[in-house]
């Protein structure tokens, strides 16, 4: 199979009580003093298998809600989101990270996390230690990492073999600190 989205008049609305926390539709609706925000208005665009995207925007422009709307964290409101292939995301590194758990905690957390079997997950362990490089460090808490060492790890957790479709954001950060 190869990868493609294709998404169609996609919106993402947020809504907010009057302290500007977010809050469901519901609970706006039982407050009535809600106001929302749309994060994404009317989104259309097709990505052909073997391309590669970058998203570029001003802070606040929709990037990351459009990841996670590819990635199917978020639910669009409205419109609809086509994903073929299978998918890996690393969505603000560090992100999903346990800090007191291990390298190895934390990669076998993120490969149940991707849909793996915990037994399938803990089979990954050897490929995703030597890909992070991380050599005796991936027996330590998260908490001990650099940046970079946190951007290594997500890397290696969401590289597989039969990823189809690899999401990332906010990478630089990561990068810039090392």
């Amino acid at each position: 199979m190869s990868a493609s989205v294709r998404a169609s008049g996609v919106g993402v609305r947020f809504l907010f009580d009057r302290d500007r926390r977010v809050v469901t539709p519901r609970l706006a609706r039982l407050r009535r003093r809600g106001t929302e925000a749309w994060g994404l208005r009317e989104v259309t665009f097709t990505i052909a298998a073997g391309e590669a995207v970058a998203l570029l925007g001003r802070s606040g422009a929709g990037k990351t809600t459009l990841l996670r709307v590819i990635a199917g964290v978020l639910p669009a409101d409205e419109g609809v989101m086509e994903v073929e292939g299978r998918v890996a995301s690393l969505l603000s590194v560090g992100a999903g990270l346990m800090a007191p758990l291990t390298g190895r905690e934390n990669a076998t957390l993120l490969g149940v996390l991707s849909g793996h079997t915990r037994r399938d997950a803990r089979r990954r362990l050897g490929t995703v230690r030597e890909r992070s490089g991380l050599g005796d460090a991936f027996e330590r808490p998260v908490s001990s990492y650099s940046q970079g060492m946190r951007a290594r790890l997500g890397f290696a957790a969401a590289d597989e073999p039969d990823t189809e479709l690899l999401l990332l954001d906010e990478v630089h950060e990561a990068l810039d600190h090392e």
